[in-house]
């Protein structure tokens, strides 16, 4: 049997709904992004010994999700693969759940769950293990290079007083500068407003 086609005012209605939901969820996300982000970055830096919360300013803290996707290639590409990966790896599940249903009685919670939310749970939790997995291991990364002084020198500073210093960045916001020098394993933090320039060094 053919099913009647959806009215004009039907697929508005669906349209209508998707953008209040869309709406709705919106806030919700970038908060949760918003908190894995201070989750990370308090990871990341407390690993060195760094309480970033106490060099960090208000606009620091709601931009910290944007800082994470635009500090490199590489984060935004796993973010992405998630979503992809997830929409696919659900499709999946779904599938074999379809296949196994005659031999079970009841589904459980999560597999009665509709497409969206399942997918949502999944990408969720697999946002949350990148955020926290980057900065577990990025913050171990940096240790064990200041520790064994294989930080790679890339950049010069120019500070006020004309001093110059090659330094390796570990990391910045709107307010200070953290990084180390040649032959020192102690992380150096200072104000942003005392550096004059930030050179790129050739390799």
């Amino acid at each position: 049997m053919i099913e009647p086609e959806s009215t004009p005012e039907e697929k508005a209605g669906r349209s209508s709904l998707m953008i209040d939901s869309l709406v709705h969820y919106l806030p919700l996300g970038y908060l949760y992004l918003l908190i894995l982000g201070i989750a990370s970055d308090s990871l990341y830096y407390g690993i060195l010994g760094i309480n970033v919360i106490s060099y960090s300013n208000v606009l620091d803290v709601l931009l910290s999700p944007v800082a994470h996707l635009t500090s490199g290639i590489l984060f935004p590409l796993v973010i992405l693969s998630i979503f992809i990966f997830g929409y696919f790896y659900i499709m999946l599940l779904r599938y074999i759940q379809q296949k196994k249903k005659k031999t079970r009685k009841k589904p459980g919670y999560i597999e009665s769950l509709p497409f969206s939310k399942q997918w949502l749970l999944f990408t969720a939790f697999s946002i949350f293990c990148a955020f926290l997995g980057f900065g577990v291991g990025g913050g171990y990364a940096r240790k064990d290079q200041l520790e064994n002084q294989k930080l790679k020198i890339k950049h010069r500073l120019t500070f006020q007083n004309n001093d110059i210093k090659d330094v390796a960045i570990i990391g910045s916001n709107s307010s200070f500068i953290f990084y180390a020098i040649q032959n020192d394993t102690n992380l150096k933090i200072t104000p942003i407003q005392n550096v004059l320039i930030i050179e790129n060094i050739k390799e």
